[in-house]
């Protein structure tokens, strides 16, 4: 899926401003750059049961569609991590 269709879809479901669930899997070593691009505070984690990976849900105000691409656009700078 582009940009503008993801836009197109947040834009469908959300009104605006609102909080956003954002979500994303990654190593546990991947905490500390997650950490760096983003404060802690509003996002919380969960390890997998073998724990290789871990889950990391993080909930923030937002105001447009363009400022959820945007986090996605940061968060996926993170090597490895994946975006749900």
């Amino acid at each position: 899926m582009d940009g503008t269709e993801f836009k197109e879809r947040l834009d469908a479901a959300h009104k605006w401003p609102c909080i956003f669930m954002f979500k994303f899997i990654m190593r546990p070593e991947q905490l500390a750059d997650l950490k760096e691009i983003f404060p802690e505070e509003g996002w919380r984690s969960r390890p997998s049961s073998g724990g290789k990976y871990v889950a990391v849900t993080m909930e923030r105000w937002v105001t447009s569609s363009e400022e959820v691409l945007a986090i996605y656009q940061k968060a996926a700078l993170i090597e490895g991590v994946m975006l749900l």
